[in-house]
């Protein structure tokens, strides 16, 4: 069984292909575990991923691996035409929530043989072509974002679509990679600290929990860095572009609605510890914990 099955037995040819080149792209220094027992349809989750620095903090995301398709001019997030998006993101989420740690989707354009095979036009695969390079690493055509977004993106236009009397077909494919982070990034944040968004003065006099504000109020590297890189691409924006099933083009609201920046800083700052848990070092060394096993396919640990 190769390591790719072993990792996504849950999981579609599609996803599998893509995470067997990105686990090929890994730092040397990376580290994986998988774990067998896992049955992705279920819990809705992939991999939790540690980014570790040499002194023990870690930064910890619970990301999922889907592929862009499209069908008949409508992109679709995953290869499985069944799966509604929103359910699968509310189990990831709840999943998060059970690490106590923020959740992403790790999305990649694909294959265009995979979105010829997967009933696309010869136009459709020739536009997954252009979009995923066959010469660029699989880890610079991937983007993450957080999984909170996607799901609010999503909401938004079915709500929208639902009000002019429509179906959502779904949200514009090549519009969330560009608004994605680029995957390479976050395995090599560089040294550099990201200077602070705002004072920690400020964030007191909003409210916002003593906790929460070093994320933001203080420069980030290493393990900060890349849950700064997570919590940026949470700012408020407009929501994506969206088609109906008829090819209606969505444009609603400039902004969305109801935003909250607290709850998304709390959100991803909950997966920065000053150490890693101890579950993590018992699947390194071996004895892999059933509480892992039974919420997720793998670990991956990232030394920074």
């Amino acid at each position: 069984m190769t390591l790719a099955r072993e990792l996504f037995r849950g999981s579609f040819p599609a996803e599998e292909a893509i995470v067997r080149e990105l686990l090929r792209e890994l730092p040397p220094a990376a580290r994986y575990v998988s774990f067998n027992s896992h049955l992705g349809k279920a819990t809705g989750a992939d991999l939790l991923w540690w980014w570790v620095e040499p002194g023990g903090r870690g930064f910890g995301c619970l990301i999922q691996v889907r592929s862009l398709t499209r069908h008949a001019g409508v992109w679709r997030i995953g290869s499985d035409r069944r799966a509604h998006p929103d359910t699968q993101l509310t189990r990831l989420l709840y999943t998060s929530k059970h690490f106590d740690v923020p959740a992403a989707l790790l999305l990649h354009p694909g294959t265009p043989t995979a979105t010829a095979t997967a009933g696309g036009s010869a136009e459709e695969a020739a536009a997954a072509e252009a979009a995923a390079d066959d010469h660029q690493p699989y880890t610079r055509a991937a983007g993450l974002l957080p999984a909170l977004t996607v799901r609010g993106d999503l909401r938004i236009r079915a709500a929208e679509a639902e009000n002019a009397g429509l179906r959502l077909g779904g949200l514009d494919g090549p519009e969330l990679l560009e608004r994605a982070v680029p995957f390479a990034s976050l395995l090599d944040p560089g040294t550099e600290p990201l200077p602070p968004l705002t004072t920690n003065e400020e964030l007191a006099r909003r409210g916002v929990h003593r906790p929460l504000r070093p994320l933001i109020a203080e420069p980030q590297s290493g393990a900060g860095a890349v849950a700064r890189i997570i919590h940026d691409a949470l700012q408020p924006q407009p929501p994506c572009a969206a088609r109906t099933t008829d090819g209606t083009l969505l444009d609603g609201p400039e902004r969305r609605s109801g935003f909250d920046a607290v709850a998304h800083l709390g959100h991803v700052a909950a997966g920065l510890r000053p150490t890693v848990p101890d579950d993590v070092h018992r699947a390194l060394a071996g004895h892999g914990p059933a509480r892992l096993a039974r919420y997720v396919a793998g670990l991956v640990v990232v030394p920074l």
